[in-house]
């Protein structure tokens, strides 16, 4: 009922219908509809559910910073070296898997991280790339890929985000830590991810126009088969936020401006 209120993202197990978001500065989620909140948080960017536990992460606005945070139940973690979190996922073994990204103090300068459940079951910090690098790149969606596993246990893990460069924002995908170059221009994103079938498709824009591009994941992790789509003509600029596939058929969300 305020007007602070949002609602960032959805998920559904059996009948329970889970929503994550803020309320008035205030990190919280919504379990069919009733409000709960999360403890020291300021935002959920993504929620998701295993049998019954919510898994959610975002981050707290301290005096001092932002610190990337995630949550299992209602018990709180500080994401080591971690600025913001954008995306989380579970695999069906229960290792959590979170990206985002950490900004170095008194710059604006980032690197694109993700964190996951190491053998002592705490969530570990990963960089991408370098921590000397001279483009900064933020990671916005993390998805897995279950149609191939490592190690004959883990599922492939599969980023989307951007790099930043003089040119012009770098859309790329990142298939275990290797990227893969989707679009290059000024003020793209990509925004959105899902892996389905051996693919990892993810959305966003490519200049003026809304787009999602899909990869194959190969058995040994190595991505191939690049394709490309737009969704709108460029007449305005537009946007594809979120994006999901069943049974070959792509769903995209998005605006236009």
């Amino acid at each position: 009922t305020n007007a602070d209120a949002y609602a960032n993202s959805i998920f559904v197990e059996d009948t329970n219908v889970y929503v994550g978001g803020e309320d008035y500065y205030s990190a919280v989620y919504w379990k069919n509809g009733e409000e709960i909140f999360l403890p020291q948080g300021t935002v959920v960017s993504c929620i998701t559910a295993r049998n019954g536990t919510i898994y959610a992460c975002g981050y707290y606005a301290s005096l001092t910073g932002d610190i990337a945070t995630c949550w299992i139940g209602d018990k709180r973690y500080v994401l080591e070296d971690g600025t913001r979190a954008s995306s989380i996922t579970v695999d069906r073994n229960g290792k959590v898997y979170v990206s985002g990204y950490y900004e170095a103090p008194h710059s604006d300068h980032r690197y694109l991280c993700y964190w996951m459940t190491n053998s002592s079951n705490e969530l570990q910090c990963y960089h991408i790339n370098p921590i000397d690098t001279a483009n900064s790149c933020e990671g916005s969606c993390i998805a897995l890929d279950y149609s191939h596993s490592r190690d004959g246990n883990r599922p492939y893990f599969c980023i989307g985000g951007w790099e930043y460069s003089a040119k012009g924002n770098i859309n790329q995908q990142w298939i275990e830590r290797t990227a893969y170059q989707m679009a290059v221009g000024s003020g793209n994103y990509i925004l959105g991810g899902y892996a389905y079938d051996g693919r990892f498709y993810t959305c966003g824009n490519d200049g003026t126009k809304a787009c999602y591009w899909s990869t194959s994941i190969g058995t040994n992790g190595v991505a191939s088969d690049y394709q490309a789509k737009n969704l709108t003509a460029g007449k305005k600029q537009a946007y594809a936020t979120s994006i999901m596939v069943r049974n070959g058929n792509v769903y995209a969300t998005g605006y236009e401006v």
